[in-house]
């Protein structure tokens, strides 16, 4: 025989003789899972330690999924400790498992560490649901049925995940002609006035999300309620080509840092447009109606008011852009082909625009918002998050709640916010990001100084309004004052 062979053959018995180390799972008495480390570990990503992070997982990927659980023990070769509660299984997705020192696996639980687990055990009631169909919209679909459908693996549950465009519109829809709706969609924050006075959706005050941004859950109160768990965010950002600009924004420029560049590329670059973006959308506008002044896109009444200095500057400010030759205005799709061509050097629009720049190989930096000289006060750009709704008439109310758990809870948001360049909502996903995103900087200084869109109706009808007027401005049909009276007008006809 040779080494090679020996060796071989030593190795096959030893691995024969040694088990490997395994977690067993057990439900009111009943072994129900042994999950081997290897296993444990090819799930595994980061979770909160300390101060830090470690390698593990959450325990509402290795337990049994339950309705409710009263009791949960845990036991090391040398102890077990036992943790009771009204409903322990809402814990479960900020409650961890840590790769352990010796090799094997330690419960987190708050501050509570017990090393070396062997054995968890659950008392409670084990969720009986077992089908679910999600609606989901928007990038990244094919990687986001994927997380469902590990999350389907992992609980022996059959869900049918369906890409629907227009998700707000078809829901509502189909509750109109009787027909059975979705258990869990994928919504906007804007879409929430219309979706909650259907009566399509549930409040979702009895969950706690405490490890979720605030400006994420604000995203989705309505009338004093909160209707929809927090999944990503896009923010508005700038973006620029290294090649046409003399230098790169710094983190903390001005408007007349912006303006002094894109007169370079005037002056540099005949033929390229120094700046562009679809003014006509009040989308954009409102950054500027933050940055020169304005407190509040909607009143606490409800009203809103765009015939005011704060809408008047701002909206003079971008007619003058244009007036210089700084300033080119075209949609979404001219404006990206243009940057994409190398014709525009600097553009605004949403941090969902990196992954298509970073296919397309073409140079692109990105920079937050600049700030207004006079006031100190920076542009706001808006924080679109995107959130998941339970329907009001689901056959599945509990799986639905812990589908949506998972979905927020940190192991996915370390992997599909980071993967399609969105924001995740999770605090401590943020925290990982930050090490491992070229982009943080830039993003967390545009997410501090955003604002969520707002989900009153009034924004909708703000925004649907000066998508014409506007038109009118920068067409020269109009001035800035006959624009903001007229809308004004419209909005509060509207609203009445």
């Amino acid at each position: 025989m040779s080494l090679k062979s020996f060796a071989l053959t030593v190795i096959i018995a030893l691995s024969a003789t040694i088990p490997l180390l395994s977690l067993e799972i057990r439900l009111n008495g009943q072994l129900v899972r042994s999950w081997e480390e290897g296993r444990l570990e090819s799930l595994s990503y980061l979770v909160p330690i300390g101060r830090g992070f470690s390698k593990g997982i959450s325990l509402d990927e290795v337990l049994p999924l339950c309705t409710s659980s009263y009791r949960l023990v845990a036991i090391n070769p040398s102890e077990q400790r036992m943790w009771e509660g009204d409903d322990l299984a809402d814990n479960f997705a900020s409650w961890y498992l840590a790769a352990s020192s010796s090799g094997g696996w330690d419960l987190l639980i708050g501050q509570t560490r017990l090393t070396d687990v062997r054995t968890i055990e659950i008392f409670g009631e084990p969720l009986v649901e077992k089908k679910l169909e999600i609606w989901v919209g928007w990038e990244g679909i094919p990687l986001l049925k994927e997380e469902i459908r590990r999350f389907s693996d992992l609980h022996d549950v059959r869900i049918k995940a369906t890409e629907v465009p227009r998700i707000e519109t078809k829901l509502i829809s189909i509750l109109r002609a009787g027909g059975r709706p979705p258990d869990v969609v994928m919504i906007q924050s804007d879409y929430l006035p219309a979706l909650v006075q259907s009566r399509a959706i549930q409040s979702l005050d009895y969950l706690s999300f405490e490890t979720l941004i605030p400006k994420g859950r604000q995203s989705f109160s309505f009338d004093g309620k909160s209707w929809a768990v927090p999944f990503y965010f896009d923010c508005q950002l700038v973006f620029y080509n290294p090649k046409l600009l003399e230098e790169t924004p710094r983190l903390d420029w001005t408007l007349a840092d912006m303006e002094r560049l894109a007169r370079g590329v005037l002056r540099r670059f005949p033929g390229v447009a120094p700046m562009n973006w679809n003014a006509y959308s009040a989308y954009w506008l409102a950054a500027f109606q933050f940055g020169f002044g304005k407190q509040e896109l909607v009143e606490a009444n409800g009203s809103i008011h765009i015939d005011d200095p704060a809408t008047r500057a701002a909206l003079s400010y971008l007619l003058d852009l244009q007036r210089r030759g700084l300033l080119q205005v075209s949609e979404r799709e001219a404006m990206t082909s243009l940057f994409a061509s190398g014709r525009v050097a600097m553009i605004l629009t949403g941090s969902y625009s990196i992954p298509l720049f970073e296919e397309l190989g073409i140079p692109f930096g990105v920079a937050p918002y600049p700030m207004v000289e006079a006031d100190g006060r920076s542009l706001a750009p808006l924080l679109d998050f995107k959130g998941w709704a339970v329907s009001r008439r689901t056959y599945s109310p509990i799986l639905a709640r812990r589908l949506v758990q998972y979905l927020s809870g940190i192991g996915v948001q370390q992997r599909f916010p980071v993967a399609m360049s969105k924001l995740p909502v999770n605090e401590d996903s943020w925290e990982i990001m930050r090490g491992g995103n070229p982009y943080y900087t830039v993003l967390n200084r545009s997410a501090e100084t955003g604002v969520p869109v707002p989900t009153e109706r009034a924004y909708g009808v703000y925004k649907n309004t000066m998508w014409k007027l506007l038109r009118f401005v920068f067409s020269g049909q109009m001035s800035v004052a006959e624009a903001l009276q007229q809308g004004q007008r419209i909005i509060e006809a509207q609203l009445e």
